[in-house]
C-alpha cells in the first residue's frame, strides 16, 4: 500500500507539467492541500514556463501557502 501511495504522488508532480491547465492548476492545489512541500521545487519549475494566467494566479497561490508551512 505504501508504493501505491508514492506511485499517486509521483502522478500528481507530473500533473503540474500536463498539457491541460485545468490540469495543471488542479494538481497544483492537491499538492498544497495536501502539504506535499517535497514537490515546492516542481512547482516554481512550472510557474516559470507557465503561460495560462489562471494557472499562474493558482501556481503562485499553492507556492505560497506551502512555504508559510
Amino acid at each position: 500500500e505504501e508504493t501505491a501511495a508514492w506511485d499517486a504522488k509521483r502522478l500528481v508532480q507530473g500533473l503540474v507539467f500536463d498539457s491541460s491547465a485545468m490540469v495543471r492548476a488542479r494538481a497544483a492545489e492537491y499538492i498544497a492541500n495536501s502539504e506535499f512541500t517535497h514537490y515546492l521545487p516542481d512547482l516554481k519549475a512550472a510557474l516559470k514556463n507557465e503561460k495560462d494566467e489562471n494557472t499562474k494566479v493558482v501556481l503562485e497561490s499553492s507556492i505560497r501557502f506551502l512555504e508559510n508551512i
